[in-house]
């Protein structure tokens, strides 16, 4: 066919073309942390195996292609050999681009005050950051969905202090999340849970993690 060639044009231009924003969509739904991206790094690599390796040997080992038809030419191998190099070093300084166009984005952000859609935070900084935000503000922070906050109060009732402090929509670990935060015993102190269910409407929240933290300025 004479315009093969214009198919696998447009379908190279169509696969570079999607490649940065998969990549960055698949390392922020990874964690958005710096393992994140070497884990994509890690995924991008299975599938050149996969295509660049076992897809070739398969095909020689069938008999759809002939080895035989290859010229066994030291240049020819060498040249292939670095542009498979190049290849894979343009595909690694894309992630780890995008990694550093997050990263400025989350530095411009007052990370004082929580953003009003899902803030994306691992299980770790879960306590440092409710911290954050309370001591910035003596009002408390109710983000989310009218169904949201209202499955966070109806987690709070069940509790001794059912006073709602905080509530934020959240990726935790990846896991689409709600961080509920409930007075303790003094003003100080803040009850933080870390629940599931509650971004569903009419949800039930699930807690998977618990701790409390102490306000400084109070």
């Amino acid at each position: 066919m004479k315009s093969e060639w214009l198919m696998y044009a447009l379908l190279a231009g169509l696969s570079w073309g999607t490649y940065v924003p998969i990549i960055f969509f698949g390392g922020t739904e990874l964690g958005g942390k710096p393992a994140s991206r070497i884990a994509a790094i890690l995924c991008v690599g299975v599938a050149y195996f996969v295509i660049g390796v076992v897809l070739p040997i398969v095909l020689f080992a069938t008999g759809q292609q002939n080895l035989d038809d290859v010229k066994r030419s030291t240049n020819g191998l060498i040249f292939s050999g670095l542009a498979g190099v190049a290849g894979a070093v343009g595909a690694i300084c894309v992630v780890f681009a995008t990694k550093d166009r997050a990263n400025d984005g989350a530095a411009n952000t007052d990370q004082s005050s929580p953003p009003a859609d899902a803030v994306m935070i691992s299980t770790t900084d879960i306590a440092s950051q409710t911290q954050l935000w309370l001591e910035h503000t003596p009002n408390a922070i109710l983000h989310g969905s009218a169904d949201e906050q209202a499955c966070a109060r109806t987690f709070a009732s069940g509790r001794p202090n059912p006073n709602v402090r905080l509530v934020q929509p959240a990726k935790i670990d990846g896991k689409r999340a709600t961080i509920i935060g409930l007075q303790g015993g003094s003003s100080r102190e803040i009850q933080v849970f870390a629940v599931t269910g509650c971004n569903d409407p009419g949800g039930v929240a699930s807690s998977f993690f618990d701790t409390t933290v102490t306000l400084r300025n109070r």
